[in-house]
């Protein structure tokens, strides 16, 4: 039995969009751990700033911590596969490091700057590494985008806790449901 030459060549995009699907797959695997890492910083911090306010350090010192853990997960994820180098990602690394200053730079030029608008601003950062990773992501951001609107307008005295509890659950669920796959 002959292969037509289109028969061929649907073979092959079948073939290549499999291939994209499984890439894509072992992308949300692992960026997984990380959604979680970060939705557990979230909680902790929002809880605290909630419950114990005086302790405003809570959210630098959380976030430098999670940077801390994120790469050194990163980096031991790294040399554990036989994948390409950690440098040949750069994309992904650089457009979330783009955003954070983007997010440092907004601190500076939109004075007063309060931690209910600084909440406003990690949906996106979800959004836009969707973009680069796979719907899934898109997803997850948009509903924290949607998530983080309702508490901003809609929850005033109990921002703190809503915003842990839904924004920090959103990101381990979210990474369950990407770990999951």
């Amino acid at each position: 039995m002959s292969t037509t030459r289109d028969e061929a060549a649907h073979a092959l995009d079948e073939i290549e969009g499999a291939a994209g699907r499984v890439r894509r797959l072992g992308l949300y695997e692992q960026a997984a751990p990380y959604f979680m890492l970060w939705g557990a910083v979230w909680l902790i911090a929002d809880l605290t700033t909630q419950f114990a306010p005086r302790f405003w350090l809570v959210w630098p010192i959380l976030s430098l911590v999670g940077a801390a853990v994120s790469t050194a997960l990163g980096i031991v994820r790294q040399r554990g596969s036989s994948g390409s180098p950690f440098i040949a990602e750069w994309r992904p690394l650089a457009t979330w490091l783009t955003v954070i200053a983007f997010i440092v730079a907004l601190g500076f030029v939109l004075r007063p700057w309060n931690w209910r608008q600084g909440h406003s601003v990690f949906g996106f950062i979800y959004l836009v590494t969707g973009y680069w990773i796979g719907r899934r992501l898109v997803i997850l951001g948009v509903a924290l985008v949607a998530l983080t609107l309702v508490g901003y307008y809609a929850v005033h005295a109990w921002y703190p806790l809503f915003m842990g509890v839904v924004g920090g659950g959103a990101l381990m669920l979210g990474g369950l449901w990407l770990r999951s796959i």
